[in-house]
């Protein structure tokens, strides 16, 4: 029966996922081992790269428990299988950046430093830099940010061109110049920790000198990504009917 076909599968899916939890705690138990006290800093963050994982895949296994619980309703009389089609449609929309997002989150803006250089300090130092940027929305996604923006252009893993183009940065195909407004959907809290923590990039770029400020907000929006082309060569074939 098709109801058994996809309880199996998503079982399977399960079980995966569970295997993949043990494993990524047994990386993070690997035992006592001295280090030095410049290294305590990269463990941290690797530590922290870890705990986001985990609770990516804790994430992951709650959604394919409410899928299957959906599953089951669908084969209720009074529920439309039509409906549960629709509304994962309408998650993997939001997920995949073709839809505009809302929710709580932070804002972050950074700038490039105005203190007075020191004697032979490059210049550089107190610019932003494309790498700065990219550091900043890799603590957010190790965070649990479940949508970004910079500049109101959504940044999607794989598909976003974010790299410097002199003073500016060139992020989807247009140019912007400081300052760099950084917004994130997520735990506010746990958002606002990792940002302002003493482990994290922007606690860095502060020590440099570069202007960087962190707000918490309960409601951010984060536009859909704007890159997306209709396609020039592909066209769907007619639908085959049993």
């Amino acid at each position: 029966m098709k109801v058994n076909r996809s309880k199996a599968i998503i079982m399977m899916l399960m079980i995966t996922l569970g295997i993949l939890v043990a494993l990524q705690l047994k990386v993070t138990n690997l035992g006592v081992k001295y280090v030095q006290i410049s290294d305590l800093d990269g463990l941290q963050r690797t530590i922290e790269k870890e705990k986001a994982e985990i609770v990516r895949l804790a994430a992951l296994k709650n959604q394919l428990l409410e899928k299957s619980e959906q599953y089951e309703a669908a084969q209720d009389p009074n529920v439309s299988f039509e409906s549960v089609l629709m509304e994962e449609i309408r998650l993997y929309k939001a997920f995949s950046g073709y839809a505009e997002l809302a929710g709580p989150g932070v804002v972050i803006i950074v700038s490039d430093g105005e203190r007075d250089l020191q004697e032979g300090e490059d210049p550089n130092t107190l610019i932003v830099h494309d790498y700065d940027i990219r550091a900043l929305i890799d603590d957010l996604r190790n965070a649990g940010a479940e949508a970004i923006a910079i500049n109101n252009q959504r940044i999607l893993l794989g598909k976003t061109e974010l790299y410097c183009t002199g003073p500016t940065i060139l992020i989807n195909n247009q140019v912007f110049a400081q300052p760099y407004i950084i917004t994130a959907i997520g735990n506010r809290d746990r958002l606002i920790e990792v940002a302002e923590g003493p482990n994290g990039y922007a606690g860095l770029l502060r020590q440099i000198g570069l202007y960087v400020e962190v707000n918490s907000s309960i409601n951010v929006k984060i536009p859909a990504y704007a890159a997306y082309k209709n396609p020039l060569y592909l066209n769907l074939l007619e639908e085959i009917k049993p």
